[in-house]
């Protein structure tokens, strides 16, 4: 059966509830991983202050968010056990500005493509029918990713996408998508002699926020909210339960990747073997015992192809 919805009220459900009289960074069971997907969303649909912070962290280059507020702070069912979809979290500011926000914890190939139909996809579902392109908020992704994507770039871990001239770098006017990668390894590993800047001290929350020893030397009020915060959800029965459920789902979803992979490698390795096999048959005019120890392959194999060689 699956786990319950968590609803968009959140005063009342388990593992949502905002009533801060119990909050305590001193949990009496272990904190669960904030790069947990489900743990990720329901924290900051708890905290939308906290997630604002967030944002503003990564951005910390550009004028700052005034306020958030959470479109899709529901957690279906189907969603917390399902190996496809994504946990993340759709905000929009007060100029309308639209935010994406999402953990990753697995490396895809896709990553990219991706990203950019995700922002894409938000970005048309604005235009309702009869608006004009001009009514078109700007769509910003802020994707944290458990992994380093840019391997070539060792000094670098927070990265800003958007349409500009590739000769004289010049950004287009009014573009309406944004891409922000934040490569949480390599910038825990950056950041470590700064942990209390704001966006080092939330990269040591998501990194750290299972080792007391650390987090205890960080300072920056947000995270120590969001440590207090994340200590209530992990007391909290059902939300331990959907986190190990989204857990299990993610690592099923890993291990039919890694399946069809392999199955695939497999597949590619004894296609060549056969191919190696019709040329030693064509060319040299081994014998099959000779062929069959070259190739790996089976002598009633090797048989076999010998035979459609001579059809």
């Amino acid at each position: 059966m699956p786990p319950p919805a968590i609803p968009a009220d959140r005063s009342s459900t388990p593992g949502t509830s905002t009533d801060r009289s119990s909050v305590s960074t001193a949990s009496r069971r272990p904190l669960l991983d904030p790069c947990n997907d489900f743990v990720f969303k329901v924290l900051f649909v708890r905290q939308p202050a906290l997630l604002l912070d967030l944002v503003n962290a990564v951005r910390d280059h550009l004028p700052p968010v005034a306020d958030i507020e959470i479109l899709n702070p529901a957690i279906p069912p189907e969603a917390i056990a399902g190996k496809t979809i994504v946990l993340d979290i759709l905000a929009r500011d007060r100029i309308g500005q639209r935010f994406n926000v999402e953990m990753q914890i697995r490396r895809q190939p896709a990553l990219p493509k991706r990203s950019v139909f995700y922002l894409g996809r938000i970005t048309s579902g604005q235009l309702e029918i009869g608006a004009h392109y001009a009514s078109l908020a700007p769509v910003i992704g802020i994707h944290l990713l458990d992994f380093t994507w840019f391997r070539d770039h060792p000094r670098k871990a927070c990265w800003r996408f958007v349409l500009r001239d590739d000769k004289s770098g010049d950004v287009l006017p009014d573009a309406p998508l944004e891409l922000n990668l934040l490569e949480l390894p390599k910038a825990d590993r950056l950041g470590e002699n700064d942990r209390n800047a704001p966006l080092f001290a939330w990269v040591t929350f998501f990194k750290h926020a299972q080792e007391p020893d650390i987090m205890s030397r960080i300072e920056y009020p947000p995270v120590r909210e969001a440590m207090a915060t994340l200590a209530q959800i992990s007391e909290d029965d059902q939300a331990r339960l959907n986190a190990e459920a989204r857990k299990r789902a993610l690592m099923d979803q890993a291990a039919l990747v890694d399946e069809a992979r392999s199955e695939g490698e497999q597949k590619g390795l004894a296609e060549a073997a056969q191919n190696i096999a019709r040329q030693l048959i064509d060319q040299l005019g081994l014998d099959d015992a000779t062929i069959a120890r070259l190739t790996g392959l089976s002598e009633a194999d090797v048989e076999r192809l010998r035979g459609q060689a001579a059809d």
